[in-house]
């Protein structure tokens, strides 16, 4: 007998619905119900999906070790991944017993491709292991591009020390030279650009909006070394402050410099720096008429 006083949804009966489709982006939506057709159980549904998400993490945790794509990035930014390319070709060249990189040939010539992919190889597998990853997880595209630069910015130190074997000592003191200046322009180069992005707004407010255009190196004082210590250390310089360059943006620059001298006020009492006009401009003159003209003297053009 049908028991009565009971709602209806307590005593109908229950009906099974065919169960939807299960999709993803990796996998395509399967029919449940066609027939001769090999389906998946939900274990194997499960699965797909664990790995699909897993290869997706993958990508993610790759894509925040590699390093940001920026344009003319430095090889040398990443010193941890300079000591394992170096490392890595050391143990690769002791073990194998082999002579390394043939100088004559580039990195991506026959003689040469086994090691480089053998460097290429090396780092994937320390990215992969250091982000917990699977180890056959392939490079991101920038970051195999960033790797590649350093393993050929490591052929061609080794290029330039054997190279410079055959150098007099003339022109090894000269190379030296050079490669000091280079590295103090680069440094006071990077110091002037994080002082301005973080004094942006008082910059402008006190020079104008386009003062940011001179924070440039082709717009830099040339430097050279005027008293050397007995090691061959620089004690004072000369500064040669651009012969285009008015006296406002002589102090725009001279106010960019000064929170590196608060911090390390040290080193700047080491090294004294003698202002003295350069005998005439690096930069051409149609390139100065394209400056804001309150930073170059009209005189120039005369």
């Amino acid at each position: 007998m049908r028991p009565t006083g009971i709602p209806e949804i307590m005593t109908a009966v229950p009906r099974t619905a065919a169960a939807p489709a299960i999709s993803s982006p990796f996998e395509p939506a399967l029919n449940n119900n066609a027939v001769g057709r090999a389906t998946l159980s939900v274990n194997q549904r499960l699965s797909n999906l664990e790995r699909n998400a897993a290869v997706t993490a993958a990508a993610v945790a790759a894509a925040a070790v590699a390093p940001p794509v920026a344009t003319k990035l430095r090889p040398s930014v990443d010193s941890e991944l300079s000591t394992l390319i170096r490392d890595s070709y050391k143990d690769y060249v002791a073990t194998e017993k082999l002579p390394g990189w043939l100088l004559n040939y580039s990195t991506l010539s026959k003689e040469n491709i086994v090691m480089h992919e053998y460097l290429l190889e090396t780092v994937r597998k320390h990215d992969n292991r250091v982000a917990n990853l699977h180890e056959n997880i392939p490079f991101l595209t920038a970051r195999r591009r960033f790797v590649k630069a350093k393993v050929r910015s490591h052929y061609e130190h080794l290029r330039d020390v054997e190279n410079q074997k055959s150098w007099d000592a003339g022109r090894i003191r000269a190379a030296a030279l050079a490669n000091r200046q280079k590295s103090r322009m680069q440094t006071k180069m990077r110091r002037r650009r994080g002082n301005f992005a973080k004094y942006k707004l008082a910059f402008e407010a006190k020079y104008g909006e386009d003062c940011g255009t001179f924070v440039d190196r082709a717009y830099m004082s040339e430097e050279d070394e005027d008293i050397l210590d007995e090691h061959g250390n620089a004690l004072t310089f000369l500064n040669r402050v651009p012969i285009w360059r008015t006296d406002k943006l002589q102090a725009f620059v001279h106010e960019l410099d000064k929170p590196s001298m608060k911090l390390k006020p040290s080193a700047n009492k080491l090294c004294v720096r003698t202002a003295k006009p350069a005998e005439d401009t690096t930069v051409s003159l149609d390139i100065l008429a394209t400056l804001p003209r309150w930073g170059v003297e009209t005189s120039v053009f005369l």
